[in-house]
């Protein structure tokens, strides 16, 4: 047994899981809640989620533990179902995101976590978008697990990686340095070019095709972190939910065969 499964399986008093399992999570999301509404938001990268719905697919969103509190209040409300693990952590976050708005399924992002991910297919037959943290719960930091590439074979649903930056955040001191926007900031949330996945792939091209992902969320998360100060202040606003045309609308967009 690995040493953070053994801290996950000592006991914890009463007190302690009262407040962990009915306290916590609701103070988080509200705070969440509470920040969000001093945010003024931008939106970039929406062609290529109409793109995506003029021809009838849903994505796969993936993004990186680290920028999840500010991608929350975007996605609130939505059509979309965020799988979450099922450590102690796990618990308190798919709580809180419940509290937000989210459909949370338990269960892990790897592929080792086979019965979470065939829920996962399950609903998106069902027509939810997906959203997966492919680094959580416990990382390391920006390293994709395969159960991104196993969904994205099983669904033939594109990769759209997505993520946010701010003008002015906490960096908490945590394995992924997870950031929350601080009251008033600017916040980008930037969805990349969807990447899809062919139903066959061997195991060295599943490895492959998991780099090739984790490079290009990496690569995405610079760029925007780049953009977000370089961007007019004019574009953000204090609307805090997606635009309308990444529901419906035509535009171009572009996607990748691995």
């Amino acid at each position: 047994m690995t040493e953070p499964e053994k801290k996950e399986k000592r006991k914890h008093s009463w007190l302690d899981d009262w407040f962990t399992f009915h306290v916590a999570p609701y103070g988080i999301a509200g705070i969440c809640l509470a920040l969000c509404k001093t945010w003024k938001i931008a939106f970039h990268g929406e062609e290529h989620i109409r793109k995506l719905r003029d021809e009838g697919k849903r994505p796969i969103y993936a993004f990186w533990h680290e920028r999840l509190f500010a991608l929350a209040p975007a996605y609130r409300r939505e059509n979309c179902i965020y799988l979450s693990s099922e450590s102690r952590d796990g618990e308190i976050s798919a709580r809180a995101n419940e509290f937000i708005g989210f459909t949370v399924i338990r269960g892990s992002a790897s592929h080792s976590g086979l019965k979470a991910l065939r829920r996962l297919i399950k609903h998106s037959d069902a027509g939810f978008d997906v959203g997966i943290t492919p680094d959580s719960p416990r990382g390391p930091r920006r390293v994709l697990k395969d159960g991104a590439v196993y969904l994205g074979m099983k669904t033939g649903l594109p990769i759209v990686p997505v993520t946010s930056a701010s003008t002015s955040k906490w960096i908490l001191k945590s394995w992924d340095r997870f950031q929350v926007p601080k009251p008033f900031a600017r916040v980008l949330v930037s969805l990349g070019e969807p990447i899809y996945l062919p139903p066959k792939l061997s195991r060295d091209e599943r490895e492959e095709a998991r780099q090739k992902i984790e490079r290009r969320m990496i690569e995405h998360i610079e760029e925007t972190d780049s953009l977000v100060e370089k961007l007019p202040r004019g574009l953000f606003s204090f609307s805090r939910s997606r635009p309308r045309s990444w529901v419906t609308g035509r535009a171009g967009g572009m996607k990748e065969v691995i």
